[in-house]
């Protein structure tokens, strides 16, 4: 610079200006390579985010609703005595409902829906005569759930709690109702409540042991056994808790692996099992192989079983859990799941293919085409993947939102963006709340570089996924 300064002023302003059309050609080069390369990592990292096809979500772990000592298997057989009683006892609403419950898990369709029928005229009848009966009301409340009409449901539940506040069964309907609409401070106390009237009610017990463990892992808290190590000591001959305590050990377990959702789902994370837990998983292992006889349902047992070869790579012995497992209950989905995930992560789409066939036998359902989707996509199979995508759009009793979720997805991987937006559009009008959707639509706008499009769906994404890691690093660099 001193050099110019005793130059000639003209020499001096040209260079200048040549240096500085240089300099800003070089930033416009360098802009466009840098734009060209953000494009290229986004578009990779777009289909690396895509989550029907992506996320590893499917493996089911919360298995235990019930006294997993003795519930029975939902099977044919069980079923037919269902049946047998009714004819008896044609008014029992209970075993009405179970008849439909059981139906439905062996997905009897049509069955299914003449035990609707039935179950609603019966609710009538029993009404019709005395509109206050207890029974009824309840179950007008457990119809109106069904039909998922949330409105009339809460009606009736608040007759019956009006004309029977203090009694058993009607606390036991409205902490059923509290737990599917996430309100946990009244779990909390109708537990309790229900405690006070049956001191060994195992569902209560169940469900404030777990609401417990939940709240402490969000905390930060994860070997918290205070709570259900009491509920042993006051109750030591219910062998459940126990089994409970376990299957708390084991999600405990479980959490050092994995990103672990609020409810059932496992977000997998971590392909390897560290050296310093595998005597932890050899002794779960052991504990879980032993108390196997004294669970009714030992598919459960078997599924856990399952999961813990998950996280060893142990396909010989994941395979024989599963086996046993289906042999047990040839309709437990969290088996079915719990398999095709491992096989997913090991990258043997065949046998996903195979195993999701065999499930989908027995349960057509959606969800299920969509995971044999899924296999047939990654198998590299598309023209199979598309087909049973557009065969659901074809399907009356399809759940229509995750197959246009997942068609959006299919067609953003190959960049039809005309076809993304029109099932973006279709899943908005049923669902524009709905986690998947504006995940979806967040890669999408984001490959239209529409930033701030993409940064109010992630935002509505990370409203029921406050956690998701991905998403806070998609809002961090847009």
């Amino acid at each position: 610079m001193h050099f110019f300064m005793k130059s000639d002023f003209k020499y001096t302003y040209l260079l200048t200006l040549c240096m500085g059309e240089l300099i800003f050609y070089c930033l416009v080069i360098l802009y466009s390579n840098f734009c060209l390369a953000q494009s290229f990592i986004s578009e990779q990292e777009v289909d690396s985010s895509i989550y029907i096809f992506q996320r590893n979500s499917i493996m089911r772990f919360s298995l235990f609703e019930k006294d997993f000592l003795n519930t029975p298997i939902f099977s044919p057989s069980y079923k037919n005595q269902l049946v047998k009683y009714l004819e008896k006892n044609p008014y029992d609403l209970d075993s009405l409902l179970q008849l439909y419950q059981v139906q439905e898990y062996l997905h009897d369709i049509e069955e299914n829906k003449n035990t609707l029928a039935r179950y609603k005229a019966t609710i009538d009848k029993i009404l019709s005569k005395n509109p206050n009966d207890k029974d009824g009301l309840l179950h007008a409340s457990e119809y109106n759930r069904i039909k998922n009409d949330k409105f009339l449901r809460m009606n009736w539940l608040d007759t019956a709690l009006k004309y029977y506040p203090n009694e058993l069964k009607v606390k036991l309907f409205y902490l059923d109702y509290c737990i599917e609409n996430q309100n946990y401070e009244q779990v909390k106390l109708l537990c309790n409540q229900i405690l006070e009237i049956e001191t060994q009610n195992f569902k209560a017990m169940f469900n404030l042991v777990i609401l417990n463990f939940y709240e402490n892992v969000y905390y930060g808290i994860k070997n918290d056994y205070a709570l259900i190590d009491n509920l042993i000591i006051k109750n030591p001959n219910l062998k459940a808790l126990s089994i409970l305590k376990t299957y708390l050990i084991t999600l405990s377990y479980i959490l050092q692996l994995t990103d672990f959702g609020f409810g059932s789902e496992i977000l997998y994370k971590d392909w390897h099992l560290p050296l310093s837990l595998k005597s932890t998983s050899d002794s779960l292992y052991n504990t879980w192989n032993n108390i196997l006889s004294q669970i009714s349902n030992q598919a459960v047992g078997h599924s856990i079983l399952l999961l813990l070869k998950f996280f060893e790579k142990d396909t010989l012995h994941a395979k024989i859990h599963f086996n046993k497992a289906i042999e047990f209950d040839p309709y437990f989905l969290p088996a079915y799941y719990n398999y095709y995930q491992f096989q997913f992560e090991l990258g043997n789409y065949k046998e996903c293919i195979k195993s999701i066939f065999e499930l989908i036998k027995r349960c057509p359902s959606t969800q299920n085409q969509l995971l044999l989707a899924k296999a047939y996509f990654f198998s590299k199979n598309y023209f199979h993947a598309e087909e049973i995508l557009k065969k659901l759009l074809l399907e009356k009793k399809s759940d229509f939102l995750p197959v246009y979720i997942a068609l959006a997805q299919y067609y953003l991987k190959f960049r039809k963006m005309n076809e993304v937006e029109k099932y973006l559009n279709l899943s908005r009008q049923i669902d524009s709340k709905d986690p998947d959707y504006n995940f979806t639509a967040a890669m999408y706008h984001i490959l239209l570089q529409n930033n701030l499009k993409a940064k109010d769906h992630l935002f509505y994404f990370l409203e029921f996924n406050e956690k998701d890691a991905k998403a806070w690093d998609w809002l961090k660099r847009l």
